[in-house]
């Protein structure tokens, strides 16, 4: 057996053709999957779909590989095929075959057997003067989009079933493609690939050939941005379109989807100042951010145009909603402001609606349950870090479940994430607080009362209905989550871009951003790439994320729950400055500068407790003493909170500020 055929037998057992047939025409899921054949007209999927080849049960009868099926399915040609898999597959080709790839035909390229210069001219011509329902259709679309102005110089056009017949395309194919406004991908004489939006309700709402994109959109322009030693860069094709009919046809603007610069292209871009213009959202200005490091990193200048309350996604909706003049305008603007950085536009504009949309919050902070607390937090924990440090055992977590409760019972939105107790476990210590029965009545499934046994689940429904009631009002708002479930079940723990995405969900659902408990961060793990650093790096990296990504991208109080180093243990705590506190933070590196406020949770001893009036005696009732340490507060004064736990309700009661502490 030779390299090549030993590598396509190894293709066949790495790529599942049932997982990969999920994103085409016909998909019915099962074992085997189902698709429309490539081979022939039908409406009813026939192709059946194993882990390792596919059979049509239909008229052809013919059987297929992972290399057929990329031929027929997305128009390759055989090299191109070949390419393809090794790219899903992971596996590169032998270098032998490397080395000998095959010649594109003169009228196509190595990426696909479809004709694609007959495919645009075809397309172009029924756009611009044929009379078919679709051509019509697609007039249309580019008036409403404003972009009927620039079609023919971008060579738009629409694929109706003759067009894409004449260009050489099969069923498949026609079927993919047919009925959609094209979109070439030109560079010189070459036309390299398209997109395809649809014009109908046809799903996906774009599509394309299979296989890198090896040019931007309006590719040529490079050669003017080379004269002009400027480039505006847009993220789509039709925002590049609607830069061009507001700054003119000979502009210098390309299009990257999804903000991604081909191969080779850095090298083209030395000497030019590159303007990105990406969407104004979230995706948007993470691919400008992206774009604007892999730039700079290869010595070409970057400059970002900024949004700034505009109202709009992105520049083809201006075009649309207010015109190519305000369209022009602002790019322009932009540019020039872009080449003298400040925030005066952000004040004068930004600034305020920030403040309107913070007065116009249900809420602006999450209080604690604890009055003297609440007091020095301003109302509560607004949004940022803020961490809760304690020995073991010493109620953190007991503490972090009281602010979660509390806020849950009054209809706001709380993710408690544990990587140390399960669901379970933190479900029923809920129910025990509401319920006032011990904890270990929960664990054992039984409820002891004198010499009888009780099945827990039956006594709390007989004696405990109103406060079950209460459990699942609570649960509406209270989601907990196992962080390190997903070990088990193979879904990975919940790092910070997982728990961001339910928060993002709960925001949307409740119009607030959630309070999210942590418990706690010292298992929480890192970005991906950094397993190997050691404790302190990856603790700093959680950190510093949970303040960027959840806090002031979300808006959301953070509340996480730390560890304390072992010399903390038994430290005359009340005796120690603000900055001795902090120390005491396990790896506490970042927590020091990210957290906008950090608190100790200690035990005083019992001198401590008498000086402090504070002490457990039959009339108060049975409780230990605390003291939560407010060491930082980044926006108001630190201080010291004496608390009561009574260990049989799982209650902290706020007693007010500590006092005397020069006696401590």
């Amino acid at each position: 057996m030779n390299a090549l055929s030993q590598w396509r037998s190894e293709i066949k057992t790495k790529i599942d053709l049932r997982q990969w047939a999920a994103g085409l025409p016909g998909y019915r899921k099962g074992n085997p999957a189902k698709i429309l054949c490539p081979f022939h007209q039908e409406k009813t999927p026939s192709l059946a779909v194993y882990a390792d080849h596919a059979f049509c049960f239909g008229s052809c009868q013919k059987s297929f590989d992972v290399f057929d099926l990329l031929e027929q399915t997305q128009g390759l040609s055989k090299q191109a095929a070949l390419e393809e898999a090794a790219v899903i597959a992971g596996i590169p080709l032998p270098q032998t075959h490397n080395q000998a790839r095959a010649k594109p035909t003169p009228h196509s390229t190595p990426q696909t057997s479809i004709n694609l210069e007959l495919l645009v001219s075809l397309a172009s011509t029924e756009l611009h003067s044929g009379t078919s329902s679709i051509a019509e259709t697609g007039r249309q679309y580019l008036l409403e989009r404003n972009l009927a102005t620039v079609s023919k110089s971008l060579a738009l056009g629409v694929i109706s079933e003759e067009v894409a017949q004449q260009a050489g395309m099969n069923h498949y194919l026609i079927r993919k493609f047919k009925n959609r406004l094209l979109i070439p991908y030109r560079y010189g004489e070459r036309v390299y690939t398209f997109t395809a939006r649809s014009l109908t309700d046809q799903e996906p709402k774009y599509d394309r050939p299979s296989g890198e994109i090896q040019v931007p959109f309006n590719a040529q322009a490079i050669d003017l941005a080379s004269q002009q030693s400027c480039l505006l860069l847009t993220e789509g094709e039709l925002d590049a379109g609607a830069a061009l009919v507001a700054l003119g046809s000979q502009s210098p603007v390309m299009g990257l989807p999804g903000g991604k610069l081909p191969k080779g292209w850095l090298d083209k871009l030395r000497g030019i100042t590159c303007y990105l213009a990406m969407d104004n959202d979230n995706a948007g200005q993470h691919h400008a951010q992206r774009l604007s490091e892999e730039l700079t990193a290869a010595g070409i200048k970057v400059r970002i145009l900024e949004w700034v309350g505009e109202g709009v996604k992105d520049l083809n909706q201006m075009l649309v909603e207010q015109g190519s003049e305000v369209l022009a305008s602002w790019l322009e603007n932009r540019m020039a402001e872009a080449e003298i950085p400040s925030d005066f536009r952000y004040v004068g504009e930004q600034f305020a609606r920030e403040l309107d949309a913070r007065a116009n919050r249900p809420i602006n902070s999450y209080d604690t349950s604890l009055p003297t607390f609440d007091r020095l937090l301003e109302g509560g924990f607004s949004e940022g870090l803020h961490v809760l440090g304690g020995v073991t055992a010493s109620g953190k977590t007991l503490l972090a479940l009281q602010v979660a409760i509390h806020n849950a019972s009054r209809q706001r939105p709380v993710i408690f994430v544990s990587y140390e107790q399960s669901k379970f476990e933190l479900w029923s210590r809920v129910t025990a607080r509401l319920t006032g029965l011990p904890i270990s009545a929960f664990k054992r499934g039984v409820y002891a009362q004198g010499q009888t046994l009780h099945p827990l689940k039956d006594y709390l429904h007989q004696h405990y209905a109103e406060q079950l009631e209460h459990l699942k009002e609570l649960s509406r708002y209270f989601r907990v989550a196992e962080g390190d479930a997903g070990i088990i079940e193979g879904a990975g723990r919940w790092s910070v871009a997982t728990i961001k995405a339910e928060a993002e969900r709960q925001a949307d659902a409740y119009g607030l951003a959630p309070l999210v408990v942590l418990d706690y961060l010292q298992r929480m793990p890192a970005p991906a790439g950094s397993e190997r650093r050691e404790l302190r790096e990856r603790v700093a990296m959680v950190a510093s994320s949970l303040q960027v990504e959840l806090a002031r991208g979300l808006g959301c109080p953070v509340l996480a729950i730390s560890s304390v180093n072992r010399a903390s243990y038994g430290a005359g705590r009340n005796r120690l400055e603000n900055e001795d506190i902090l120390s005491m933070f396990k790896e506490s590196g970042e927590v020091e500068y990210s957290a906008y406020t950090a608190s100790m949770l200690y035990k005083l001893t019992d001198k401590e407790a008498v000086l402090q009036n504070h002490a457990s005696n039959p009339l108060s009732g049975n409780f230990d003493p605390f003291v939560l340490h407010l060491a930082k507060h980044r926006e108001g004064r630190p201080g010291r909170i004496l608390l009561r736990r009574y260990g049989s309700r799982g209650i902290f009661e706020d007693r007010g500020e500590a006092k005397n502490l020069e006696e401590l």
